[in-house]
């Protein structure tokens, strides 16, 4: 599955609140797309982001990642300017580019 490294990027700054905001969840490859669910540090808000399939160069459903910490998530998807690919591999979510 291939996307540009800014709409990934744009989409998980807004879904969580620029990193700051939530600390855990689920990362769900739906047959529609991408969807974040997720809770906030307090544990009082809810989150969901959804990210159309059609917005992806190449999708496929892979299914469902927990993440622990999406501060981290959004600290290592930035670092990315190119087309990312994505796979989960034994539970663990995984990126790639050309360069790296």
């Amino acid at each position: 599955m291939k996307v540009e490294a800014k709409v990934l990027n744009n989409f998980l700054n807004k879904v969580t609140i620029n990193g700051e905001g939530m600390k855990d969840g689920i990362v769900d490859f739906t047959e529609n797309g991408l969807q974040i669910n997720g809770i906030d540090e307090t544990n009082t808000l809810f989150v969901v982001g959804k990210l159309n399939k059609s917005v992806f160069k190449e999708y496929k459903p892979l299914g469902k990642v927990a993440v622990a910490n999406f501060s981290l998530l959004r600290n290592v998807t930035n670092r990315y300017t190119e087309e990312v690919e994505v796979i989960i591999k034994d539970n663990v979510l995984c990126f790639s580019t050309k360069s790296r």
